[in-house]
């Protein structure tokens, strides 16, 4: 990616398995909201995959921010003041926080918020926002056919 005339490349190295899934996420300024619209009610189980693979503290100028945001789910706070790398154990590693979400109007909803803290100009403004690599919602519960199987016999 080139952002105000400078090329970004993921230098991170990923070696964790699924490296590819942690290769390129999800960034904003201020804020991230996802949906699960249609879904069956009940009780789900949350996966959040994060990596910071833009501030990987290579020693460069622009590598040296820090990341603080908050997560919602269903519109409760399951993480406050969540910094990626230091949960993680340092820049460009996995870390995968599990959560269990109550639908209960068909939609699931996932907000990410910048929590006001943390770097603000390194290395622009926007760089420091939300980031995610991937969600997984797996059901509690059998899912039910939409049709029934014919009888047989």
């Amino acid at each position: 990616a080139i952002v105000n005339g400078v090329k970004y490349e993921d230098t991170s190295k990923l070696t964790m398995p699924n490296s590819k899934l942690y290769a390129k996420a999800r960034l904003s300024p201020l804020s991230l909201t996802y949906y699960g619209l249609c879904m069956h009610n009940g009780s789900y189980t949350v996966k959040l995959h994060f990596a910071e693979i833009i501030f990987t503290n290579d020693r460069t100028y622009r590598s040296l921010g820090k990341r603080k945001f908050n997560v919602f789910i269903q519109g409760r706070m399951v993480l406050e003041d969540f910094d990626i790398e230091q949960s993680a154990g340092g820049a460009g590693k996995l870390v995968i926080k599990t959560f269990t979400a109550y639908v209960t109007n068909h939609t699931l909803k996932i907000q990410f918020y910048w929590a006001g803290r943390g770097t603000t100009g390194i290395p622009y403004r926007g760089f420091y926002g939300p980031l995610i690599s991937a969600i997984s919602v797996t059901p509690n519960f059998q899912i039910p056919l939409a049709v029934e199987p014919p009888q047989t016999g």
